[in-house]
């Protein structure tokens, strides 16, 4: 999933002359090439298969924060009331705690700042979306796990 979700068709193979002078090839992550945009295709479109709520957990967690993929995955999740604790309607607060969950510099005082909350009550609120979502990843984890089984890509 991380190479599927880092391919990029602006990679290009490294030439000859450059092989030899490093050494060794390939040391980048991502999926490179035909054989690359093939593969990171076929892995992606095996999401479609998943749950939405699971497709957008595996998505925030391997997807590059500034790629559209992330930010609709944070904001599918961030708008599911299965996620945020009872209580909390502010879609500001939910939106940055998802978003920090997978990986964006949010500090926890910048979030009660924005939304005119004391830190505690934010990071309470913190705690119980990270648990929640920890939960999600496992469950997400284990569904991409049967697809990709299923479908002879892993044994």
């Amino acid at each position: 999933l991380k190479f599927a979700f880092l391919f990029s068709s602006q990679q290009y193979p490294v030439t000859a002359m450059a092989k030899l002078m490093k050494g060794i090839v390939g040391s980048g992550k991502g999926l490179v090439g035909l054989d690359g945009a093939a593969q990171a295709g076929f892995i992606c479109g095996m999401l479609t298969e998943l749950q939405a709520q699971h497709r957008a957990v595996l998505t925030a967690k391997y997807a590059r924060r500034e790629d559209t993929r992330f930010i609709a995955a944070v904001n599918l999740l961030s708008m599911d009331p299965t996620i945020a604790p009872s209580g909390l309607s502010n879609r500001i607060e939910r939106q940055a705690l998802v978003g920090r969950h997978f990986g964006e510099k949010v500090s926890i005082i910048e979030v009660a700042e924005i939304t005119g909350q004391h830190r505690n009550t934010v990071n309470k609120h913190h705690f119980v979306i990270r648990d929640r979502l920890r939960a999600l990843e496992e469950a997400a984890y284990g569904a991409i796990t049967d697809v990709f089984a299923c479908r002879g890509v892993i044994e």
